[in-house]
C-alpha cells in the first residue's frame, strides 16, 4: 500500500481553501473544477494553470499578492514544465509554498514513477478519469476536516 504524506494538518473550511488546477487541457481543467464545485470548493478560490511554469508564477506571487495557495491538483504529463517537475521545484524551493499539498491527477500508472513522486512528498495520487468521491477523500485527509 502506498503511504501519502499530508504534511501538516490545515484544519481549513472547505469551502475557503485555495486550490490551483494545472492541467494543458482546458477540458480536464473544467472536469476538475466541477468536481471540486461538487466538494463544495468554492468557484472563486479555484484557479488555472495551462503548465508547470504557469503554476509556479501563481504559487511564487499567490491570489492578489493576499493569500497563498492551499493544494496544487496537476497532471502528470504537460509540455513545458511536467507534474513531476512541478512537483520537485515546489519540494526544493525552499520556501513558503514548498510544503504545499500536491495531489497527481493522471493516465500514468507505473508503480515506479509513483514512488519517485512519493519521495517528493505527493500528498495523493488519481488516475483519469477523475472520481469526485475519490478527491474529495483526499483533499479532505490533507485539510483534516470531517
Amino acid at each position: 500500500m502506498l503511504n501519502f504524506n499530508y504534511n501538516e494538518k490545515m484544519g481549513k473550511e472547505i469551502s475557503k481553501l485555495n486550490i490551483l488546477i494545472v492541467d494543458d487541457i482546458a477540458f480536464m481543467r473544467r472536469t476538475i473544477i466541477e468536481c471540486l464545485l461538487e466538494i463544495g470548493i468554492s468557484l472563486n478560490r479555484i484557479h488555472e494553470a495551462d503548465n508547470g511554469l504557469t503554476a509556479l508564477s501563481q504559487l511564487e506571487t499567490g491570489i492578489n499578492s493576499k493569500e497563498l495557495i492551499d493544494i496544487v491538483v496537476s497532471d502528470w504529463n504537460m509540455p513545458t514544465m511536467n507534474g513531476l517537475k512541478l512537483l520537485k521545484t515546489i519540494r526544493g524551493s525552499g520556501g513558503i509554498t514548498s510544503k504545499t499539498p500536491f495531489i497527481m491527477v493522471t493516465t500514468v500508472s507505473e508503480k515506479e514513477q509513483i514512488v519517485e513522486a512519493l519521495e517528493y512528498d505527493l500528498s495523493g495520487y488519481l488516475i483519469k478519469p477523475v472520481e469526485t468521491n475519490k478527491l474529495k477523500d483526499i483533499i479532505y485527509s490533507i485539510a483534516d476536516t470531517e
